[in-house]
Formats: structure tokens, sequence, C-alpha cells
């Protein structure tokens, strides 16, 4: 519940501070789904999508069972384990999407809406944040005294880890 109440915090504090015309109320609902609402959600889902898979393949790189998680609860068909190992990295996704809709390289016309109600990004709306989470994914930092790609670090194995040694 922890996690759950700092959660709820940080998405009402982001709120406050995202541009009123995007309708952004928060991450939290009582039926949470994968589906947007809004211009914001919309774009943290797709690029929480694109860290999800990073971070999968990574795990099945070296050999780990991405169904069994810490923090996250087992359900089937999900992946407890991804979601334990983006959670350090969901600030790449969270300020690429804070950078773009600051600079106004996103409108409401980039998105549209299916039947269901559901808010989905137009296709070169796409192709501008792929390639804005490209650019963030593969900026540099500094880890053990030498600089890596952000993307690299999530796919970094353990100097000790079976499939290095």
């Amino acid at each position: 519940m922890v996690e759950g109440r700092i959660a709820d915090m940080y998405w009402r504090y982001l709120q406050q501070t995202l541009p009123a015309h995007y309708e952004f109320s928060s991450r939290m609902h009582e039926t949470h789904q994968m589906n947007a609402s809004d211009p914001v959600n919309a774009l943290l889902n797709y690029g929480y999508a694109i860290l999800e898979s990073r971070v999968r393949k990574a795990l099945y790189s070296i050999g780990l069972e991405p169904t069994v998680g810490f923090l996250h609860e087992t359900r089937q068909t999900k992946y407890p384990l991804v979601y334990d190992l983006q959670e350090p990295f969901r600030w790449l996704v969270d300020t690429t999407v804070i950078s773009e809709l600051e600079s106004d390289r996103f409108s409401k016309k980039d998105f549209y809406r299916m039947d269901n109600y559901v808010l989905r990004l137009k296709a070169q709306a796409v192709g501008r944040l792929i390639d804005a989470f490209r650019i963030k994914f593969n900026s540099t930092a500094r880890y053990a005294g030498k600089l890596y790609s952000w993307d690299a670090l999530i796919r970094l194995r353990p100097k000790n880890s079976p499939t290095t040694s």
C-alpha cells in the first residue's frame, strides 16, 4: 500500500505541473485499465510499453523468469519481475513525456478516440514519440566508471551472473 500512496501523490503533483489543456488528472483509477482517456496517459502508456519490452528482453537474455517477481503481485499473463525491474527506469519515460508536453510537440490533433472512448496516438505522433524515447534511452550516464546509454544499462548483466562467467 505504501507504493500506491506514494504513486498517488506523485501523479497528483505531476497533474499540477502539466498544462491544463492536456486534461490529465491521474494514473490512479479505482478501475485502472491500460486504456488512456487523456493525452498524457496515452503517451505514458506507449512509453511504459517500450520500457517493458526492453526490460523483458533483458531478463530473457540472461535466463530469468519474468513471471516471478518480488514487489509486484504474481498474476496470470502478467510479468511481475519485469514491472519490478522497470521501476528504476520509469523516470526515463516520465521525463520524456513531460518534456514533449512542455515543449508543445503534441496537440489534441495528434490523438483520436476509438468507439470505446479510448484515446490513441495517430501514426505520425507515434513516430515523434518513438524518436523522443530513442534519444532519451540513448543518452548516457556514468556507471562503475564508464559511460553507458540508458538502454545499455537496462541490459547490463551483473558481473557474476551465470551467463557472463
